[in-house]
């Protein structure tokens, strides 16, 4: 009986255990469970990483020279890209076929991250190679092979000849060894690489061990480059936009999990240098990603670049705080350093863009900011009361801080042209955009301020009172300008998010373009970080807020008007009072 109750406790202790680790599994985030392969899991993917290869056809790759794959050597199976054991014909000395079939990648990269998976037949050599010219060869003739620095993927046991250290597995060919140590696997068996090609900074990674680190700017480097075969190929280690490889060798070998992240270096003169704080929404890394972008105009974006940001957003608006740390995984992958504090971002930069979705916290965010005397740029809500947004306006003027907020829409295209006579004079306008409410916000603040700026971009200032009328999906503002002009704003909430207007001018009525672009703003603000001057009075980015908080005023009073006036009146009081 004994025994048996021993075997029963046994058992049970083992269901107990599998039910626990499938719960564990289960309870485990996406991000953090392995992805099955050629898949990204979403924390990948929140970091910037793409794939090279969809594990069912070769369809971002081509061969060198050619628009397509040489389908003799390279096909698809069961997920991999296989390289067939087939004669290649005439080889050079070092073994290389003197027409080689290697394949590249359609795009080009310059600085980033390159993860792989790979396995070799027994005696196979292959390599993967970066920073390649297609046109670059070794005797100036047109080739179907690469040259480029070269990760070496070899059977270091089975290999039929003698192999020198800058030959064996995870070096970069004849130029630096993989580190002593045998983290290889067997010809046969998956091995896991990673490339980092950033700056002059080049490691090799093998099964989760760094083989190679150098610096091609070293006179180390400039030493193994003057005594390896490369020594004569005058642009071969010249950094560029380049291919990555796979090489056609000797033997079969296979390549899987191909993905690719890359990286953008963050580093600035003193004088070009921008912080981002607030990490809560997407605009952070999108205009990073415009700035720091290696092929971003020095001509529009002034050199410029993103190189430091703090995180601390919204404290408990849960739409914005869940997004801090994935966001905050994208500015590191876009070589941006995260610091812990707004006195330790100004201390590192010189302009700031507030980029925090919560107005509540832009006057408090901004202060030292301010205090520090930089530049700044508040994305919108410009705050959450129009008291606050006078308030920061009047902080920025006491320290002759250049300050302006805006929402990106203002540069939707032809608004600007129409403003400024293109079509002769305004008459009215109509302008629409999506209009998601938030509760810790007035009404419009949210998203309706995109709309709300595109109706005044044209219309300038002088809206003497507003009425409001809503739906459940729908608002509707009228607004009354000085000299009869009428212009008003549709908030939408249950079609598309689209943003747009029509514009009636004295020559012509005009349809705005739906549609937003960050580039024109950024290009704006640019400018403003270069020259001081806001690209928008302040006197209408106060309107455009007294405008909006008129509207909520009015929807408490059934739709009556409420003028501007006696908004703007109660506002400054209550600012004065703060201050």
């Amino acid at each position: 009986m004994a025994k048996n109750r021993a075997s029963i406790d046994t058992r049970t202790l083992t269901l107990w255990w599998v039910l626990g680790i499938m719960a564990l599994v289960l309870i485990l985030p996406a991000g953090a469970r392995k992805a099955a392969p050629n898949t990204l899991t979403s924390e990948e993917e929140a970091r910037g990483w793409r794939l090279l290869f969809n594990g069912r056809d070769l369809a971002g790759w081509r061969g060198v020279g050619s628009e397509t794959v040489p389908e003799r050597l390279w096909t698809v199976k069961e997920g991999m890209i296989f390289k067939e054991d087939v004669p290649s014909g005439a080889t050079l000395p070092d073994g290389q076929p003197v027409l080689g079939g290697d394949i590249i990648t359609r795009e080009t990269f310059l600085d980033f991250e390159f993860a792989f998976d790979w396995k070799v037949a027994k005696g196979a050599n292959s390599g993967v190679k970066y920073n390649v010219d297609e046109h670059l060869t070794s005797d100036g003739r047109p080739s179907r092979g690469t040259l480029g620095f070269e990760y070496q993927v070899i059977d270091d046991a089975g290999f039929a000849g003698q192999l020198t250290p800058k030959q064996t597995t995870g070096s970069l060919y004849d130029l630096a060894p993989a580190t002593p140590g045998n983290v290889t696997r067997s010809a046969g068996e998956w091995n896991r690489s990673r490339v980092v090609f950033e700056g002059t900074r080049i490691e090799h990674w093998l099964n989760g061990v760094k083989v190679v680190a150098v610096d091609t700017a070293s006179p180390s480097f400039q030493k193994s480059l003057a005594e390896s075969k490369f020594a004569k190929i005058g642009a071969f280690a010249q950094k560029r936009k380049g291919h990555i490889a796979l090489q056609d060798h000797n033997g079969a070998y296979a390549f899987r999990n191909l993905k690719v992240r890359e990286l953008w270096i963050s580093t600035a003169k003193a004088g070009k240098r921008i912080g981002i704080i607030g990490l809560d929404t997407s605009h952070a890394p999108a205009f990073t990603r415009t700035f720091n972008a290696p092929d971003a105009s020095a001509e529009d974006l002034g050199g410029l670049r993103v190189v430091a940001a703090y995180p601390q957003g919204s404290r408990d608006i849960e739409s914005s705080t869940s997004r801090v740390a994935g966001y905050v995984r994208e500015m590191r992958g876009l070589g941006v350093e995260i610091v812990d504090s707004i006195a330790a971002l100004v201390g590192k930069v010189d302009f700031v863009l507030l980029t925090s979705n919560d107005g509540r916290v832009h006057l408090e965010q901004a202060r030292p900011v301010i205090e520090a005397g930089k530049p700044l740029y508040i994305d919108k809500p410009m705050a959450a009361s129009l008291a606050e947004v006078i308030a920061l306006f009047e902080a920025a003027r006491e320290k002759k801080v250049p300050l302006f907020s805006a929402s990106s829409l203002r540069w939707i295209p032809g608004a600007l042209e129409l403003r400024d006579g293109a079509q002769g004079t305004i008459e009215g306008a109509d302008a629409f955009s999506w209009a998601a409410l938030e509760p810790a916000h007035p009404d419009l603040y949210w998203y309706g301020i995109h709309g709300v700026e595109i109706l005044y971009t044209v219309m300038g200032t002088g809206c003497l009172s507003v009425s409001r009328f809503r739906t459940e999906d729908t608002e509707l503002c009228v607004g009354q300008w000085a000299g009869g002009r009428i212009g008003t704003f549709r908030g939408l909430r249950s079609s598309e998010h689209s943003y747009g207007g029509t514009v009636f001018a004295e020559k012509k009525i005009v349809a705005l373009p739906m549609g937003s672009d960050y580039e024109p703003m950024l290009k704006a603000i640019a400018r403003f970080f270069a020259t001081g001057r806001p690209p928008v009075p302040q006197d209408e980015t106060i309107e455009i807020y007294a405008f909006m908080s008129a509207a909520d005023r009015s929807k408490a009073q059934g739709g009556t008007p409420v003028c501007i006036a006696d908004v703007l009146a109660e506002a400054r009081a209550e600012a004065a009072k703060r201050k």
